[in-house]
C-alpha cells in the first residue's frame, strides 16, 4: 500500500455521521473498502499524544511538503481546502492489519504545535485481504470519495 494518502476535504464536521470516525478516516475507510469487496474491514481510531509510546512528527522536509501541497490545492481547487496526510509508520506492518497516522494541515496552524496525533487502525476480516487491497490501491493515483467531500490521492 503507498506510504501516503493525502485527503483534501472541504470543510466538513470533523466527526463523520454516527460519530465513531473523523471524517477524513471515515472516507479512508471507504477508500480502503472499495479496495477490499471480498473482505469486511472493521476501522477503529483514537489520538495518541506525540511523545508517548514512541510516537514522534515526521521529519521537517516532511511536514513542509504537506504545507506546500496544502497551498497549491488551495491555490488549484478550493481556497477552503483542508488537507489530511496519512503516513503508514515502518513498524506498522502486521498481517491483516494496517495503521495509518493522520497529520493535518490548516492554515495558520503549524505542526510543531500539534501535541496530538490521530491513528487509524483498520482489520481484515479474511487473511491475505490486505495484501489484495494493496495490490488494487497501488495501481490507483487518485480516488474521489463523495459521501465525504474528500478526495484521496497517493504518493
Amino acid at each position: 500500500m503507498p506510504l501516503c494518502a493525502t485527503i483534501a476535504s472541504f470543510p466538513a464536521p470533523e466527526l463523520a455521521e454516527g460519530g465513531s470516525l473523523t471524517s477524513s478516516a471515515a472516507a479512508v475507510a471507504v477508500f480502503i473498502r472499495r479496495a477490499s469487496p471480498a473482505s469486511p474491514v472493521g476501522f477503529t481510531q483514537k489520538v495518541e499524544r506525540i511523545g508517548k509510546n514512541g510516537l514522534i512528527l515526521p521529519s521537517p522536509e516532511f511536514r513542509r511538503l504537506c504545507l506546500e501541497q496544502l497551498h497549491l490545492f488551495r491555490a488549484v481547487v478550493d481556497k477552503d481546502a483542508v488537507l489530511s496526510v496519512y503516513v503508514r509508520p515502518a513498524g506498522s506492518y502486521v498481517m491483516d492489519q494496517i495503521e495509518l497516522r493522520r497529520i493535518n494541515c490548516y492554515p495558520g496552524v503549524e505542526l510543531l504545535e500539534v501535541k496530538e496525533c490521530l491513528v487509524l487502525f483498520g482489520n481484515f476480516a479474511i487473511p491475505g485481504s490486505l495484501h489484495a487491497a494493496e495490490i488494487a490501491i497501488s495501481n490507483q493515483e487518485a480516488e474521489i470519495v463523495a459521501e465525504y467531500g474528500a478526495i484521496i490521492f497517493l504518493w
